[in-house]
């Protein structure tokens, strides 16, 4: 299968998540699913552990998920969706 750019963009995105995101919500006993990058550039992540209904994570999600897509992807516009 040849890799598309929609897929390289997910793939990039999961790496990042992994790398990044993934950790600090790991050490507050949560943690967040890349579920999939719509063909309109839509992130949906599931909020798992901890993280699923904590106050804190609209924080993670603006300044954490957002901030990275934004620094790693800037010409891209991708938005965010929190998935149950």
């Amino acid at each position: 299968m040849v890799e598309t750019p929609h897929m390289a963009t997910l793939k990039k995105i999961k790496k990042v998540m992994s790398e990044k995101i993934r950790p600090y919500a790991q050490m507050h006993g949560g943690d967040i699913e890349v579920v999939e990058l719509t063909k309109n550039n839509i992130l949906k992540v599931r909020l798992l552990g901890t993280c699923n209904g904590c106050s804190m994570s609209t924080v993670t999600l603006q300044y954490g998920v957002q901030e990275m897509l934004f620094q790693e992807f800037p010409n891209d516009d991708i938005g965010l969706e929190v998935v149950i």
